[in-house]
């Protein structure tokens, strides 16, 4: 990770409620730099955020938040990576924001490890790949979509499916 004077900039344009990515990419876009976003007058942001998310911009939580992720960042071994870092990959500066296809298909392998490590048997195995794929299903039609329907879908299944993973990792363990 290169060191980016800006890192406080980005951190508050990031972490301000209902400042969404479309919205920060728009600016950059516009603007340039966060530095450059955060000194203009707010008028002149209006076309890409709401009132609310104008306000608070310059809110106490935010700068509180900003202040929290600077300090979380000092620790060994963590690294806070921006648009403009060497180290962010480039096909995802193309995006708005990633597809929460990226997530799921890399949360299936992660939820396999139970069964790796032995913790976890067949039974296990099975429905995490069968909940896994139904997950990768699910991320891969919103993305085509774009609907509030294939949206909703896709939260609620998120929704039941640790809650569903667990549940057999729990009865797998103990009972089979």
């Amino acid at each position: 990770m290169t060191q980016d004077p800006g890192l406080a900039s980005w951190l508050q344009l990031t972490l301000t409620p209902g400042l969404g990515a479309a919205s920060l990419r728009a600016m950059l876009k516009q603007f340039g730099l966060p530095q450059a976003i955060l000194q203009r007058k707010r008028s002149e942001l209006a076309p890409f955020a709401s009132a609310q998310a104008l306000a608070a911009l310059d809110s106490s939580a935010v700068r509180e938040a900003v202040t929290r992720s600077l300090e979380w960042a000092l620790a060994p071994g963590r690294a806070i990576i921006t648009l403009a870092d060497d180290d962010y990959p480039r096909s995802l500066l193309e995006i708005a924001d990633p597809p929460a296809l990226l997530y799921a298909a890399g949360l299936w392998p992660v939820s396999l490890m139970p069964l790796v490590v032995g913790l976890a048997g067949p039974v296990y195995g099975a429905v995490a790949t069968i909940l896994g794929l139904v997950f990768i299903w699910l991320s891969f039609r919103f993305m085509q979509e774009r609907s509030h329907q294939s949206a909703r879908r896709l939260f609620l299944f998120s929704l039941m499916y640790l809650a569903i993973l667990w549940g057999v990792l729990v009865v797998d363990r103990l009972w089979l």
